[in-house]
């Protein structure tokens, strides 16, 4: 479970209790109701909360990083662990409510708040990945190669350098 102490913005705890309250809520799924339509309304109240809490916690992110950007001396790793923490948090609660709604799809039953939940999990996993992961597909590694042959030919110029 993540912490929010060296986070140095108000609402950090007031966000780290929502994406909680939500993977609470992802890891007792059992206890939804059984008939298929009034459990297709509850999936729906609790992916429009993720979508809630996610839409915070992006928020959070940005006042931290416009934070660091006014003042990067004050970039605490420590916070940036726990930022990410939340996010992985957010996430794992997440796959749990994908799995469920992947049951309703499966039988074309539809279920509100599951566009907008896709799209901000597709977004979540895309900010999770990691840089190797993102930046490595062949298009940049031809232009990486390419650069990297121009170098070698003395075909660059210096950094700094007209």
């Amino acid at each position: 479970m993540a912490t929010t102490e060296s986070l140095p913005l108000p609402n950090a705890d007031f966000v780290h209790r929502w994406v909680s309250l939500c993977a609470e809520a992802a890891s007792d799924t059992a206890t939804g109701p059984s008939d298929r339509e009034a459990r297709g309304r509850w999936l729906g109240t609790l992916l429009s909360a993720h979508v809630v809490v996610y839409d915070m916690l992006i928020q959070l992110d940005e006042q931290w990083r416009a934070a660091i950007a006014a003042k990067p001396e004050s970039y605490d790793a420590r916070a940036h662990q726990e930022l990410d923490a939340m996010f992985a948090e957010w996430l794992a609660a997440a796959a749990t409510y994908e799995k469920l709604l992947s049951e309703f799809d499966s039988q074309e039953l539809g279920v509100a708040h599951a566009e907008e939940f896709r799209r901000r999990l597709r977004e979540a996993r895309d900010i999770a990945m990691a840089d190797s992961e993102f930046f490595n597909h062949s298009k940049l590694i031809e232009l990486r190669d390419a650069a990297l042959e121009e170098h070698a030919r003395g075909e660059t110029l210096e950094f700094g350098a007209t």
